[in-house]
């Protein structure tokens, strides 16, 4: 591969890099918030029972049983905004990845000759066309599965009435089962960082 190509890659690499950073904080903020949101659901039936108990003698004090009920699914719902938001910043990853994948294919159908070996071909230690395209395409295709996997659990979370199958998606949620890690530092160690020192000595 040419080092004009292979810089091409090397940018692609270096935005995914970028959005693997976004993903991470997205993710953390959508699990803190599913794990306050099965906290909080958990809450619900021994905070409705003590605001029941007949140890309020007057109106006032019935009022703010039922305030104190209505505020704890206030803040539900409040989470559950946040959550939703949370995975359509997933969604923006993903498609950001997309892009990338696509243009590396219109990258390819642009060249003046097809690649050779089927893009397969390897000069030294750089990697192929092959590599690097399907590395992208990869990338895509995980962070797509998870982010659909994170929205149907919120989409079904917000219906969920047991508090068990909460904790189970909750864990599921946490886990990013599409993204295998090891997978995804091959991937991205596979187009290395530009080396200014050594374009340097190429000029």
């Amino acid at each position: 591969m040419s080092h004009g190509a292979l810089d091409a890659y090397r940018d692609a690499y270096a935005r995914v890099r970028v959005e693997r950073e976004a993903w991470a904080r997205e993710h953390a903020r959508a699990r803190a918030l599913f794990g306050a949101v099965v906290n909080a659901f958990e809450r619900l039936p021994a905070l409705a029972r003590a605001m029941t108990v007949q140890t309020y003698g007057d109106d006032v004090d019935a009022m703010f049983a039922r305030a104190t009920v209505s505020a704890q699914y206030a803040s539900l719902d409040a989470m559950f905004v946040g959550l939703v938001e949370a995975c359509e910043g997933l969604e923006r990853v993903a498609t950001a990845m997309r892009r990338a994948k696509t243009d590396a294919w219109r990258r390819i159908d642009a060249m003046e000759h097809a690649p050779r070996l089927g893009g397969g071909e390897k000069v030294g230690p750089q990697p192929s066309v092959a590599e690097c395209v399907l590395g992208l395409e990869e990338m895509w295709r995980m962070h797509r599965d998870e982010s659909a996997l994170a929205r149907a659990l919120t989409t079904r979370a917000r219906t969920c009435e047991d508090a068990e199958e909460l904790r189970t998606m909750h864990r599921l949620f946490a886990a990013q089962a599409n993204l295998d890690p090891e997978e995804i530092r091959l991937i991205i160690d596979r187009v290395p960082v530009k080396n200014v020192e050594s374009d340097r000595g190429r000029r």
